[in-house]
């Protein structure tokens, strides 16, 4: 894995034998990336391949395809919207789990040149999931991390982020529902 300075850094092309950045002209499945962003993929083709290594859905909507846990855009409830999945999610992890939900401030679009560079010293990293749940209580020392969207997809940046950290040992990935996150986490040994 190549280090970037501020995180996991995209894998060398077959071109490239070492963890220097590939030219500007080659085509990469992660964005290009500026000293301000942290710069998230690596050993991931595409975002393809996974447990299975197959592209399949199962009943429960949930997608083979990524490493990670990835519910599909069936499972969200119809007509929610994203905050409105994040705030159940927020309620249930905190009721169910003792845990705390702890909201990642995002990368959206902001005008201000200033307030860009403030938010890249600070370390906002583009794609980073939503939510970190740190356990508490019980589930002490247990960390997950949590993309919430309702039917929208993945950008480069958040696949890259969620395959860097599932590779790096860490429970992460994309729910759509409240319940599908509740159940991952009594999955992955939380109660």
């Amino acid at each position: 894995m190549c280090l970037g300075p501020n995180g996991p850094a995209p894998a060398p092309s077959v071109e490239t034998s070492s963890c220097q950045s590939a030219s500007a002209t080659e085509r990469s499945p992660a964005p290009m990336l500026d000293q301000q962003s942290s710069p998230p993929v690596h050993g991931t083709e595409n975002g393809t391949g996974g447990r299975t290594g197959r592209s399949t859905s199962s009943r429960s909507g949930r997608s083979n395809s990524y490493p990670f846990h990835y519910d599909a855009p069936s499972i969200a409830p119809d007509n929610a919207r994203e905050i409105v999945i994040q705030a159940a999610c927020k309620l249930k992890v905190e009721a169910e789990f003792g845990a705390r939900f702890v909201a990642v401030p995002n990368g959206t679009y902001t005008a201000s040149r200033y307030a860009r560079v403030t938010r890249a010293k600070e370390g906002l990293a583009k794609g980073f999931p939503d939510a970190i749940i740190v356990g508490t209580g019980r589930n002490r020392g247990r960390t997950a991390f949590a993309e919430i969207k309702a039917k929208g997809s993945l950008s480069e940046w958040q696949l890259a982020w969620l395959t860097a950290l599932h590779e790096d040992g860490h429970d992460c990935g994309l729910f759509r529902s409240d319940q599908t996150l509740a159940d991952w986490l009594r999955q992955r040994g939380w109660w």
